[in-house]
């Protein structure tokens, strides 16, 4: 069972409070779980460090084809930024199912309907952000639920690519 996280190693992304919740969570699940970071950054060893024999990799930078791939085999998504404005990975896990845990910051509240597409928890509360996850990796049929809605809202939202693509073109030729 997989968690999957994007985004540079740096404060503002929380990488280290997300190993510490992810810890947690994994060892009250009961459950065998990894957890995938993809990004690079200069707090990335100090977050190694602390996901020693945890089940916690980071895995730096990645192409887009094997990002595609990681979002593709995991179960939940894990966004733990402090300060964000538009997050497209979000939209991404979004559009491949999977249901999303995230601090509530900024423009998440818009993003991810909490309870149905995910949950979010106050930015920089470890221990809730830590249940959020337990609770998501108990229940399958919750993450199947929340994962089957967020990739919903995001067609019901005309942000997947082939609608945007035609929007554009749209836009385009209306003025030429």
């Amino acid at each position: 069972l997989e968690v999957l996280a994007l985004g540079p190693c740096v404060r503002r992304k929380d990488p280290i409070g997300a190993v510490r919740a992810f810890k947690q969570a994994a060892g009250a699940s009961g459950q065998r779980w990894r957890l995938t970071w993809v990004g690079d950054g200069p707090l990335r060893r100090r977050a190694q460090a602390e996901g020693r024999h945890a089940g916690v990799t980071f895995a730096g930078r990645v192409t887009e084809w094997h990002k595609r791939g990681l979002l593709m085999n995991s179960d939940i998504f894990l966004h733990c930024s402090r300060l964000e404005g538009f997050p497209l990975a979000v939209l991404e896990a979004q559009a491949a199912g999977l249901p999303v845990v995230a601090y509530r910051a900024a423009s998440m509240s818009e993003l991810v309907e909490h309870g149905e597409t995910g949950i979010l928890v106050d930015a920089g509360d470890e221990r809730a952000l830590a249940d959020a996850l337990r609770r998501l990796m108990m229940d399958a049929s919750a993450r199947e639920r929340m994962g089957q809605r967020a990739a919903a809202s995001i067609r019901e939202r005309g942000l997947v690519w082939s609608e945007t693509v035609r929007r554009v073109a749209a836009a385009y030729a209306s003025v030429l």
